[in-house]
């Protein structure tokens, strides 16, 4: 046998080996890049003979020695190499800035190119839950404030690759507030207007995140905050200068860790604290509504404050570190499918204000937070 195919069968043995010996040290484990949990060992039984051929397949392909790696290094040779992303719901725009395709139902490109309109139907259902919640709540001496918080590609659109520019299209969000205005008694806090006007020097949306980052969230928080107030809502509006505002790294971008390249991803974040520090503090609690715990609750000591209750997105939970400073209490829920809108949050909290917070890519989900008796 010459060298060349000693070598040869070395590689060989190596190739089919190595991949066996990663997957015996590998243990149960969650994907960070799939955010799922992987498959785990089947257990073979005799009553489950006939699904366990199929448990193990998802188990060996789940755990198949160095597979991130092997996906890591595919994802980089096609950004570094070819210039395309390797995951659909990830788009690779211009400048390091990555964006979030969505799901088809809110899918977010698509939508900003008009090509997912709201039928009549639609927004009648829309605006038929909104106001419902909207006269449960004032029966009941409760004010209530809708926000709608945009897509990250609807303040940068400037980022995307050409053939994804929006063009001009009507989008859900316009629909939506031209018919919540038209046809509903709702008020609706609309923060295109206060983040397009803001973009300048520093970024309001993360390069790798499909989210706002602390300083977007701080800008939509004045512009909320103005808005209660102009409710009759008993709280001071506060501006940039009673907090310091620092810039900080950041590397650990949901969009990036799609890539399986969040630690790789280098991106910019802003420290916010108030001067003087935090009045407010989180306390624990217990509380369950519809089997689901709360993402915060913070108290304030200051004499005189409103009650709230805010129910958020993903979005909303950077504004906890902000509102928790104007009101005696804050509660913050984050909704899902799962839960919906629970009136006996409302009784129990009895609250000055609800705040419902929903980001562009969530509208159809307005139906879901409907106050149902």
């Amino acid at each position: 046998m010459t060298r060349s195919e000693r070598i040869l069968c070395i590689a060989f043995l190596l190739a089919i080996t190595l991949p066996l010996g990663g997957m015996l040290l590998q243990g149960h484990r969650t994907s960070t890049a799939e955010q799922r949990t992987l498959a785990p060992r089947p257990t073979f039984t005799l009553a489950g003979r006939h699904s366990f051929p199929r448990q193990f397949e998802r188990y060996f392909e789940d755990h198949f020695g160095f597979r991130s790696e092997l996906i890591q290094l595919h994802h980089l040779v096609a950004l570094r190499l070819l210039h395309v992303s390797p995951v659909s719901n990830v788009v690779l725009g211009r400048d390091q800035w990555l964006y979030y395709r969505g799901l088809r139902d809110g899918a977010s490109i698509e939508d900003l190119q008009g090509r997912l309109p709201f039928s009549d139907e639609d927004l009648d259902r829309l605006r038929g839950a909104v106001q419902a919640t909207h006269d449960r709540l004032a029966a009941r001496g409760i004010r209530y404030l809708l926000v709608l918080v945009p897509n990250k590609q609807t303040i940068y659109p400037e980022h995307l690759p050409d053939e994804l520019q929006p063009r001009g299209a009507r989008t859900r969000l316009d629909q939506l507030t031209a018919h919540l205005a038209a046809h509903a008694t709702v008020p609706v806090l609309d923060l295109r207007d206060t983040l397009h006007r803001a973009k300048g020097a520093d970024d309001l949306y993360l390069h790798s995140d499909s989210h706002w980052n602390n300083l977007g969230a701080f800008l939509g928080y004045q512009a909320l905050a103005r808005a209660l107030a102009a409710q009759g809502i008993a709280i001071k509006p506060r501006t940039p200068a009673d907090f310091i505002i620092e810039p900080t790294p950041f590397t650990d971008g949901d969009l990036a860790r799609m890539l399986g390249l969040g630690r790789a991803w280098g991106d910019r974040e802003f420290a916010i604290r108030p001067r003087g520090g935090h009045q407010a503090h989180q306390i624990p609690s217990a509380d369950r509504f519809r089997d689901q715990a709360p993402t915060a609750v913070t108290e304030n000591p200051s004499p005189g404050l409103p009650r709230a209750v805010v129910l958020h997105d993903s979005f909303g939970v950077r504004w906890i570190q902000f509102l928790g400073e104007d009101f005696a209490r804050c509660y913050f829920f984050q909704f899902s499918s799962a839960n919906g809108f629970d009136p006996a949050l409302i009784e129990r909290e009895r609250p000055d204000v609800v705040i419902e917070e929903v980001t562009e890519r969530y509208l159809g989900r307005l139906t879901e937070l409907e106050w149902k008796p």
